[in-house]
């Protein structure tokens, strides 16, 4: 095949692919290990399940136009969400998932480990005589040679850039109440929610003692747990902002 012919087919499949679904490029490490820098991720519109990765509109401070953001779908309408220690539990249970999440990790600093986390595009940072990087469990028991901490934050100290909603932080927050379109709060329990009914229902709670929801939110995370803005940061996302799920293709032939 010629060299011209070889990129009229390229054209053509990138035409074929691109117009059959919508297609996005991953930027960011949020969604590591599952996702990595560069990934193409395809989206497909049919009804969402929990754990499954959706693509979903977002517009936050300062930006004037809807984004896309690519996340995990961790707790749906009606569903009770809270953390403690990093770990994430639902309606009470924790979190059962068959994905596997990075977590910031505590290891003793070594040549070999600062290179074996090197080689494999870990992010981390030195600690004295420790180093602190995102891993999966079994990568920190491998690195750490059965000697390793996760790294998270006390129940005590209050988020630094988290969602008001959370009244906690990024690794620790109460349990918190998913609302679907048409459940009814009341005061005390409407402060918690004021900034989610202003943002996404535009009404202003100030002079009101009960609000009946207009839309269903759900909670999304990143799997790089300690490295993502999601829903810890930017609040609950309405249902009715997902666009589509997501199949991750690593290639265009793939």
């Amino acid at each position: 095949m010629s060299r011209l012919s070889f990129f009229v087919l390229l054209a053509f499949s990138l035409f074929l692919f691109s117009s059959c679904k919508q297609t996005y490029i991953i930027p960011t490490l949020s969604m590591e290990p599952t996702l990595s820098v560069g990934d193409i991720v395809v989206g497909v519109d049919r009804k969402v399940d929990y754990d499954e990765l959706v693509i979903f509109k977002f517009r936050h401070g300062g930006v004037d136009k809807d984004e896309i953001w690519i996340k995990r779908l961790v707790a749906m309408p009606g569903d009770s969400i809270s953390m403690n220690e990093g770990i994430v539990y639902i309606n009470g249970k924790k979190e059962k998932s068959k994905n596997e999440y990075y977590y910031n990790y505590r290891l003793r600093s070594s040549p070999e480990v600062i290179e074996q986390l090197q080689s494999l595009g870990l992010i981390w940072h030195q600690e004295n005589d420790n180093i602190v990087g995102a891993m999966s469990d079994s990568m920190a028991n491998e690195l750490g040679k059965g000697i390793y901490t996760r790294v998270f934050e006390s129940c005590q100290v209050m988020g630094n850039g988290t969602s008001a909603i959370l009244q906690g932080n990024a690794d620790c927050f109460k349990s918190l109440y998913l609302p679907q379109e048409g459940d009814q709060i009341s005061k005390p329990s409407l402060s918690r929610y004021k900034e989610l009914i202003q943002e996404h229902e535009d009404v202003n709670i100030n002079d009101i003692e009960s609000y009946t929801f207009k839309r269903s939110y759900c909670f999304v995370m990143g799997d790089n747990r300690n490295h993502s803005a999601d829903s810890r940061y930017i609040g609950l996302i309405p249902m009715d902002q997902i666009i589509s799920v997501v199949e991750k293709k690593k290639g265009l032939f793939n």
